[in-house]
């Protein structure tokens, strides 16, 4: 059986243009996240109302990345194959990714934010009860986020691993996926899952090099990839 060809075609393009745009919007998206830095229950409360609306911008900006780049690795996931396996297991394991990002933003931008406005201007007893309850929606959100990131980091590696037979930027991307697939996986295990905004920042940063290096295959990358299953003569 002779390898397959994988052309770009407009659809890869939008596609490309889509995890490529979504990489950058999401580094400008995380350096604009408003943080909040006190020991008083009450200031504490009083901070988190005061950036409410950055908050809801920044993360409605989120999902909507999320979406963009779910679109742009079905793309990628297309041309590699959605025959393979190793492909479609790397669809669902990301698709599960996007999902617990998109509940963690909706809790970190929308619902925590909500509350915290319901008891803005509480005495203090009544804000330090609000800020304990606080802390449970914010182990949610470390869980959720990584839950997020070991999804979308085994996506990209599922759906890399055929390129690695391949040859050209094809193959950079391949090592790009399985680069990306396990150091994020590293890193959380190693934190525990106490993602501090280095481990943040770190995390994003190899995700990044995927999403631009597949990207970059989309447009420009004419390779053959091996075909699926047991090679036989042609």
């Amino acid at each position: 059986m002779r390898p397959e060809t994988t052309n770009s075609t407009p659809s890869h393009r939008a596609a490309a243009i889509a995890l490529a745009a979504c990489t950058v919007l999401s580094a400008i998206a995380v350096a604009a996240h408003p943080t909040v830095h006190t020991s008083s229950a009450s200031q504490l409360l009083a901070d988190m109302v005061e950036g409410r609306r950055a908050d809801e911008h920044v993360h409605a900006a989120v999902i909507i990345f999320m979406a963009g780049y779910v679109f742009g690795f079905v793309g990628f996931a297309q041309r590699v194959g959605l025959q393979r396996t190793s492909v479609r297991l790397g669809l669902i394991a990301y698709g599960i990714g996007a999902l617990a990002m998109i509940g963690a933003a909706m809790l970190d931008g929308f619902i925590t934010p909500g509350y915290a406005a319901q008891f803005a201007g509480a005495p203090p007893e009544k804000a330090e009860m609000a800020v304990a309850i606080l802390q449970l929606a914010w182990t949610m959100l470390q869980y959720l986020s990584v839950l997020g990131f070991i999804g979308m980091s085994v996506g990209m590696l599922g759906v890399s691993l055929p390129l690695l037979q391949a040859g050209g930027l094809a193959r950079i991307t391949g090592i790009a996926g399985l680069i990306s697939g396990v150091l994020p996986i590293g890193f959380l295990l190693i934190a525990q899952v106490d993602l501090d905004p280095p481990l943040l920042i770190g995390i994003l940063a190899v995700q990044a090099i995927w999403n631009l290096t597949a990207a970059a295959w989309l447009v420009h990358g004419h390779e053959a990839v091996a075909p699926a299953g047991l090679s036989q003569p042609a």
